[in-house]
């Protein structure tokens, strides 16, 4: 496919700006993984401690209320903290449906809450009413293995959500391993298409150039040899076509000058057979009659006399 130097250019930076893009992207995802982590340990310890909080609450309360059974206040943090329990371990099951560990824990915990622990405290309270020595009595009898049970739950369900935290931190760190060996791999990719592109331009210019320079200096036997369809390539057939038409001119040029030296040989005499031509001596000159002479004064006739 012809393509021409501007839209390799082109084709070349929309490539490199979708690799930046792609690899903003990668980075996001890895940003996004490690704020879901966080997030998820941050709601898996709030409610854990609003689970183990509750808990002491309502002992606390059950305990307040065995020394003093009229007081209000006490009665309404037990009410307030019991109902609240549940709410926490419901709320905890719908965040997390995927983790069957961590359900289990949590439905243990429930049952535990319903079945043992609620009854337990309703007839505490209840023989509180009619019968407050017996109420503490039975309080104190059964209070250790409830309390027994409840440390046992509620470290099993410490465990579960530490193990979930766990697994997602190093999901998380698997995810920013891989984003940013993909991101690496990206500004290498992106490294790479510049120094090609740059390499298409600058590698054929150098050696256009170069072979401008020797015809300059009168070798036109050096050719471009440029295997392309761009504007390159084109300017390289030019050069080579003009190489060739200077070639053949200066061929003809050294061919007339060699002709004429022969010529100018032939038509220069030899030194040792030439004569040289008989010279004629100029004529003499004409002769003229003497001038008179002016120093005697002419003769007079005396015989006349």
């Amino acid at each position: 496919m012809k393509l021409s130097i501007w839209q390799r250019l082109n084709s070349s930076l929309a490539f490199l700006i979708g690799l930046l893009l792609l690899a903003g992207g990668l980075a996001w995802w890895i940003e996004r993984t490690r704020a879901d982590a966080m997030g998820l340990s941050e709601t898996l310890n709030a409610g854990s401690y609003r689970i183990h909080s509750d808990m002491f609450q309502t002992s606390d309360a059950v305990r307040g209320l065995l020394a003093d059974s009229k007081n209000d206040a006490e009665k309404k943090l037990y009410r307030d903290a019991e109902a609240d329990i549940s709410a926490a371990i419901k709320d905890l099951q719908a965040s997390f449906p995927n983790q069957p560990a961590l359900d289990d824990a949590l439905k243990n915990l429930h049952d535990y809450v319903v079945r043992a622990r609620a009854p337990f405290h309703a007839q505490v309270l209840e023989l509180l009413e009619t019968d407050p020595a017996g109420a503490l009595a039975y309080y104190t009898r059964g209070y250790p293995s409830i309390r027994e049970k409840r440390d046992l739950l509620l470290a099993d369900l410490k465990r579960q959500i530490q193990r979930v935290i766990d697994n997602e931190a190093i999901h998380a760190r698997t995810i920013s391993l891989i984003g940013s060996v993909c991101i690496f791999v990206i500004l290498c990719g992106g490294v790479y298409v510049a120094w090609r592109q740059s390499s298409s331009v600058t590698v054929p210019l150098n050696h256009l150039v170069a072979v401008l320079e020797r015809m300059g200096r009168g070798d036109f036997t050096q050719r471009v040899s440029l295997n392309r369809k761009d504007e390159f390539g084109i300017l390289g057939d030019g050069l080579n076509r003009l190489a060739d038409d200077l070639s053949v001119l200066v061929g003809q040029v050294q061919r007339s000058g060699i002709q004429v030296n022969m010529t100018r040989r032939k038509l220069r005499p030899r030194p040792g057979n030439s004569k040289a031509p008989p010279t004629r001596s100029p004529p003499p000159p004409p002769k003229s009659a003497p001038p008179p002479n002016k120093s005697r004064p002419p003769r007079r006739n005396w015989s006349k006399r």
